[in-house]
């Protein structure tokens, strides 16, 4: 099955008319049956260039697209990140502020990748795409000592990277550059503690549990929460409570919370069945979403797509509130539905 990356990028290139639909369908066929990817593909057959394809993702997935020549990257960045490390996941770090790494990745990061990357350098990872060579280039100039670094006081490449985004949608008009002023997407709270420290802090989990569920993230490479759940150190309630500190998100009880049945209409099925997001109110400018799971960026970008000019606003609720509220709105639906097969008879 196709990852939902590759799904994203196929109908962006299509969209934007840079591949024929039916060149892109026997392409992600032979892409899917490989093994190798969309991305890798259309690189291999020089259908598409890098930096098209990574504009086009950079704007889907609201991450910036840098150019690796033009940035510069302070020497106490470099000496906390082990060059093995970068080498082996294929990373160049631009910046760290707080308790988040900001890296350029060739491509968006599976979650499991970006969680062995967090577990083993300790901070929370954030992305910017970058094209292949010029990360190549980089490591090479890492590895043997002549790297150009420019430390500036008060730089940033991860405003520097911002704004080569901004330049490239002169060229590419439908690419968005992630600068919202309230991004309704998760968010770190960079001042607070991490997810199990939160939770230690309320005491609703130990130390002692905290190291054996990340001994075991290591070898499952699972979300630390999942496990957590699943060895019954925390309820899931309780997890859900953390999450919501952890990444600034009101909670919502959907089960006592009155939702708007009708306007679930302008969501497709496939968001609310598959992705398991809850539309639950709007207004004239915001549309308010609940989820489960603030990391399934995924998710968040397609119901971000999908509310069409409205302001989106995520909230937390139980997976399983959510699951229910899905049943309830089946059983609207199927009522209406046979209303309408009344009247009709009538």
């Amino acid at each position: 099955m196709p990852k939902k990356t590759d799904l994203m990028l196929a109908e962006a290139l299509v969209a934007r008319g840079l591949v024929a639909q039916e060149q892109m369908n026997t392409l992600a066929q032979e892409a899917d049956g490989s093994g190798e990817g969309l991305q890798a593909a259309l690189l291999k057959r020089g259908i598409v260039s890098e930096k098209d394809i990574l504009t086009v993702l950079a704007g889907k997935l609201r991450i910036p697209y840098v150019q690796l020549k033009e940035l510069t990257v302070e020497q106490a960045v470099l000496d906390k990140i082990p060059i093995k490390i970068a080498t082996y996941y294929g990373f160049i770090p631009l910046n760290i502020y707080g308790r988040v790494l900001s890296i350029a990745v060739a491509a968006p990061l599976e979650v499991r990748v970006r969680d062995e990357i967090r577990i083993q350098l300790g901070y929370e990872i954030e992305t910017a795409l970058a094209e292949q060579s010029d990360i190549a280039d980089v490591l090479e100039q890492w590895r043997s000592g002549n790297i150009h670094i420019v430390p500036q006081i008060g730089a940033s490449p991860r405003k520097e990277a911002v704004k080569e985004v901004v330049q490239d949608v002169k060229i590419h008009a439908e690419t968005i550059p992630w600068v919202p002023k309230d991004p309704p997407r998760a968010q770190f709270n960079k001042e607070k503690k991490l997810l199990g420290e939160i939770l230690i802090e309320k005491g609703l989990l130990t130390a002692e549990q905290l190291a054996r569920a990340l001994e075991e993230q290591s070898t499952t490479k699972e979300l630390l929460g999942f496990i957590l759940v699943k060895k019954g150190f925390v309820k899931q309630k309780d997890l859900l409570t953390a999450l919501s500190e952890r990444f600034n998100l009101p909670l919502v009880d959907l089960r006592v919370t009155r939702i708007d049945w009708d306007m679930l209409k302008y969501f497709s099925s496939s968001l609310i069945f598959d992705y398991h997001c809850i539309p639950f109110a709007r207004d004239e400018r915001c549309v308010t979403m609940a989820i489960s799971n603030p990391l399934e960026a995924w998710t968040i970008t397609r119901a971000e797509e999908e509310a069409k000019g409205f302001e989106l606003k995520l909230a937390l609720a139980l997976r399983e509130d959510i699951d229910d509220a899905i049943k309830r709105y089946q059983l609207y639906m199927q009522q209406k539905l046979k209303i309408i097969c009344q009247k009709k008879s009538t």
